[in-house]
């Protein structure tokens, strides 16, 4: 699926469970106990920015095709699932660590 420049690729299941199981036995979560003026969680919300400004500009290119435009939208409620996740799981980390 295209969204402008941004193409998603979606891998063969096997593929999907190998991305999904890395380091699935050990508990991560205490990585996401920082500041939010970290560089590297700046990049991470910038990245996200720009790819909920891509959903939105391809929203709006395919206002006449039904598909297309729906498919945007959902691409966007994904990405912004994915940001409010990621906050979830820092004021997680961030509490068990304080």
């Amino acid at each position: 699926m295209k969204f402008g420049p941004v193409e998603i690729l979606l891998p063969s299941r096997a593929r999907a469970r190998a991305y999904v199981d890395i380091d699935g036995d050990k508990d991560l979560s205490g990585a996401f106990a920082v500041a939010d003026s970290e560089p590297w969680w700046r990049a991470v919300h910038q990245t996200i920015n720009e790819l909920e400004l891509e959903t939105i500009e391809a929203a709006r290119r395919y206002t006449k095709s039904t598909n297309e435009c729906i498919a945007a939208v959902g691409a966007g409620e994904g990405v912004a699932m994915v940001r409010l996740r990621l906050i979830e799981k820092r004021d997680n980390a961030l509490r068990k660590a304080g």
